[in-house]
C-alpha cells in the first residue's frame, strides 16, 4: 500500500491488527492530549542575521531520495566513503571529502529502511519485508582514500557489491539495520527486534514487545554499545538486550499511556537511544526525556517531554526537538531547563545533531537550522532540499551530511565568518 505524506505539522500513525497491518495517516499534529492541540500550522520563518558562516562543501543528486514516501533512508559512512540508498533501490557511493560519485548500482526493488554497515557488508530492508546483505569487495577500490587521491570504484556491481544473503523478516522495517560485525540487528514495525548472523543470515534470536493497537509510523533505530543493544518500542519502553543471547537485561518506562482515546495514549519511543559513557539518553512521544544508567537502567532524572526523534547530548546539555517543533535544552546533570526555541514550531523537525558549538535540525521545507548550544538563538540557515528533509542528519569528522527527500545529498562545514 502506498504511503501518503502528511499535511504540514502532521505525524503519520499506523494501526496494528492481530491479523494484518494497515496505515492510518493522521492529518493533524498530535502534540498534546487535548483535541484543541490539533491542526497547528507551521510557523513562518523569520529573517535572521548569520552569526556563523556555513560552507557548502559539495552537493550531489543521488537518486529519488525518499521516493515521495514517509521514509527515513539514512546514509552510511565507512572510512572515506558515504553510501546512500533511495526508495527505488539505487545505491550510490561517494567520496565523502569531495562528493565525487565513485559508483552507482540499481538494486531494482522498493526499499523501506536506510543503510546499515559494517566493515564487510551493507544492509537494507525491502518493501517485501526482507533483510538484504551486500558483501563489499574493498579490493575493487583504487587508491588509499588519501587527501587529493580520487576515490574510484569499478563500475560493475559484481566487482564491488554482491548479494551475500537475503532473509525474510516478520514485517516491514523502517530503520537502518545495525551490525557489530558478527550479527546484524533489525527492528520491525510489528514490535520485534531480530538478530541474524552477519555471515549467512541465520536467525540467532528475536525479542518481541507487546505493541499497542495504534502507534506512530516508525520505529526506534537500535543502538549498540558494549555487548548490549538498546531500542525503544511503541508501548513506551526502552529495552537493553544482551547481543549474545537476546536476553533482556533491563526495561525502562519512558512513556506511560494516559488519556481516554488511542491517540492520547500514544507513547512511542522512536528515536535512537544515545549512549555516552555510562549514560543512556532517550525520549518518548507524549512521555518523558530520561537519563538512564547503561548497566542497570536506573533513572538519573526525567522531565516531561514529547518527541519521536533522537536526543543529542552536548557538553553540559541535552537537546530535544519536540513533536511540536520546539527545540529545548536541559542541563545534563540537574535536568533544569536551559532554554527553548519556539521559532520552528510545527515544522516537522529531524532529530538534533551537534556540530562544533552549534545544534542542528532540518525541517519539512528542507531548511537546515543552526542554533547556538548556549542559548538556542539562530546562528545560520541553509536550504538543502526544497522537498524537505526527513532522514536523520549525520555528522562525521566535523562535517554535516544532509540527505534530502528528493535525493539531494549535501555536505556542510562551519567556517569562521
Amino acid at each position: 500500500m502506498p504511503n501518503k505524506m502528511n499535511k504540514p505539522g502532521g505525524i503519520e500513525v499506523r494501526r496494528l491488527w492481530r491479523f494484518g497491518i494497515f496505515f492510518l495517516v493522521v492529518l493533524s499534529a498530535l502534540v498534546g492530549c487535548s483535541s484543541d492541540d490539533v491542526k497547528r500550522q507551521p510557523v513562518e520563518l523569520e529573517e535572521i542575521v548569520d552569526q556563523i558562516r556555513i560552507e557548502t562543501l559539495w552537493d550531489k543528486d543521488v537518486g529519488s531520495g525518499m521516493d515521495d514516501r514517509y521514509l527515513f533512508l539514512q546514509p552510511a559512512i565507512l572510512g572515506g566513503v558515504i553510501f546512500t540508498i533511495d526508495g527505488e533501490g539505487r545505491i550510490t557511493a561517494l567520496d565523502k571529502k569531495t562528493g565525487d560519485i565513485a559508483g552507482e548500482w540499481n538494486r531494482e526493488e522498493t526499499v523501506t529502511g536506510g543503510l546499515g554497515a559494517d566493515s564487510q557488508s551493507l544492509y537494507y530492508s525491502s518493501e517485501n519485508g526482507e533483510l538484504v546483505a551486500l558483501a563489499i569487495n574493498w579490493a575493487a577500490v583504487n587508491g588509499e582514500l588519501e587527501e587529493g587521491v580520487p576515490l574510484e570504484i569499478a563500475e560493475s556491481p559484481a566487482d564491488f557489491l554482491s548479494e551475500r544473503f537475503r532473509v525474510p523478516l516478520t514485517s516491514e522495517s523502517l530503520v537502518a539495520p545495525q551490525s557489530d560485525g558478527e550479527q546484524v540487528y533489525v527492528q520491525t514495525i510489528d514490535g520485534k527486534l531480530l538478530a541474524y548472523s552477519a555471515t549467512d543470515g541465520r536467525e540467532k534470536w528475536r525479542y518481541t514487545s507487546d505493541e499497542p493497537l495504534l502507534s506512530i509510523r516508525g520505529t526506534s533505530q537500535p543502538t549498540l554499545s558494549r555487548g548490549v543493544i538498546l531500542t525503544g518500542f511503541s508501548n513506551g519502553n526502552l529495552v537493553a538486550i544482551d547481543t549474545g543471547n537476546g536476553v533482556p537485561l533491563w526495561r525502562a518506562t519512558v512513556g506511560l499511556p494516559r488519556g481516554r482515546t488511542e491517540l492520547e495514549r500514544l507513547v512511542d519511543v522512536d528515536g535512537a537511544p544515545f549512549v555516552e559513557d555510562r549514560f543512556v539518553y532517550t525520549v518518548a512521544f507524549q512521555g518523558q526525556v530520561k537519563v538512564l544508567d547503561l548497566a542497570t537502567g536506573r533513572e538519573y532524572w526525567a522531565k516531561q517531554a514529547s518527541s519521536h526523534k533522537n536526543t543529542a547530548p552536548g557538553y553540559q546539555a541535552l537537546f530535544v526537538s519536540g513533536s511540536d517543533g520546539v527545540v529545548a535544552s536541559f542541563d545534563k546533570t540537574t535536568s533544569t531547563g536551559n532554554w527553548k526555541q519556539e521559532g520552528l514550531k510545527f515544522r516537522r523537525l529531524t532529530g538534533p545533531v551537534i556540530l562544533e558549538t552549534s545544534l542542528v535540525v532540518a525541517d519539512y521545507e528542507g531548511y537546515v537550522h543552526f542554533l547556538a548550544q548556549s542559548d538556542g538563538q539562530f546562528q545560520a540557515r541553509v536550504r538543502a532540499d526544497s522537498d524537505g528533509v526527513q532522514a536523520p542528519l549525520l555528522v562525521d569528522d566535523g562535517v554535516l551530511y544532509v540527505y534530502g527527500n528528493s535525493g539531494e545529498l549535501a555536505a556542510y562545514k562551519i567556517r569562521e565568518k
